[in-house]
């Protein structure tokens, strides 16, 4: 819980200055033995900046990230926002704690698929209060409702 609250302490910095990370993955995040742990997001080199006058770094319906953790609008090419990152957070919660991916899938294709069109397996072993946190009653699958 503790590193899930950094990282989530890491994205509210970002998103305040209207950055997306838009590939957040455990290989960007590393964990600091400082005494304590002290978590960092690291490699926000595919960032976007929402800013009204930012530029937008990529093509229209080009898509970046690690396919495991990318969100369903993202893996579609359409616009995106800081709920983006949230997603991918949501994946990485998922896989620290049940130890598997929220989708396997033998392609990137089939794997962008899953995270468009279905819901991950229930998080069996995983304390129903938390399991909440990572899989919220509202799906994101209906994202396009937001």
């Amino acid at each position: 819980m503790r590193i899930g609250m950094q990282i989530c302490d890491a994205l509210e910095g970002a998103h305040a200055l209207q950055i997306v990370h838009r590939d957040l993955k455990p290989a960007n995040v590393t964990l600091l033995m400082t005494g304590r742990y002290l978590v960092k997001v690291l490699d926000f080199g595919i960032a976007r900046s929402l800013a009204a006058n930012g530029t937008k770094m990529t093509q229209t319906g080009s898509t970046f990230g690690t396919p495991a953790f990318l969100p369903p609008e993202v893996a579609l090419g359409e616009n995106f926002d800081a709920r983006a990152d949230l997603y991918s957070l949501g994946c990485i919660l998922y896989l620290m704690l049940t130890g598997r991916l929220p989708f396997i899938a033998a392609s990137v294709q089939e794997m962008l698929s899953m995270h468009i069109m279905q819901p991950p397996v229930p998080m069996d072993g995983v304390p129903a209060e938390l399991a909440a946190v990572v899989m919220p009653s509202t799906p994101v699958w209906g994202w396009r409702e937001r």
